[in-house]
C-alpha cells in the first residue's frame, strides 16, 4: 500500500491536512490490514505516543497508547484522524508505521485503532508501553509452561 500524502496548513486540525492520493480507492483498507488475526489479544496500557504523518512537517500531535496487541495500537487523541491515514508512532526507542483502520467520537475524544504496516508483529520483549498490563490467558499460558 502505497504512504497516504499529506498537505500541511498552517493551525489546521490534523484531519484536514491529510488528503489522499488523486485517484486512490475511498477505503484503501479493503481486506488484510482490517482483520486482525483471530488469536490476537489486546493489551491494555498508557503510554504518551507521539503522532506524525510521514513526508511533511507538521508538527506532532501527542495521543494516549490504550491498547496494544501483535497486530496493532489503540489511540486517544484530540483530533480525528481518517481511515486510511498512514502514521508513523514514536515512543522513546520505539518507532513503528500504521495505518489508521477505524476512528470513533468519544465523549472527550477520539479512538483510533491502527494496524502496524510491513508485516510488523509487536510483543512486550521488543517494547513495553508504561503501565501494560498482561491479559490473564497470557499469565496463564506462561505459568502453566514452566
Amino acid at each position: 500500500m502505497e504512504i497516504q500524502r499529506a498537505l500541511v496548513l498552517d493551525n489546521a486540525p490534523l484531519a484536514s491536512r491529510i488528503m489522499p492520493p488523486p485517484g486512490s480507492p475511498s477505503n484503501p483498507l479493503a481486506d488484510p490490514l482490517a482483520n486482525p488475526p483471530p488469536d490476537d489479544v489486546w493489551w491494555l496500557c498508557s503510554h504518551l505516543v507521539s503522532l506524525s504523518i510521514p513526508r511533511t512537517t507538521a508538527d506532532a500531535p501527542v495521543a494516549v497508547l490504550e491498547e496494544i496487541s501483535p497486530s496493532g495500537m489503540r489511540l486517544a487523541l484530540e483530533e480525528r484522524v481518517p481511515e486510511g491515514t498512514t502514521l508513523q508512532i514514536s515512543a522513546a526507542t520505539f518507532n513503528v508505521q500504521v495505518v489508521v483502520v477505524e476512528c470513533r467520537v468519544r465523549s472527550d475524544d477520539f479512538w483510533l485503532e491502527t494496524r502496524f504496516q510491513h508485516d510488523f508483529r509487536w510483543n512486550p520483549d521488543l517494547w513495553t508501553p508504561d503501565h501494560l498490563y498482561q491479559p490473564p490467558e497470557r499469565r496463564t499460558k506462561a505459568a502453566g509452561s514452566s
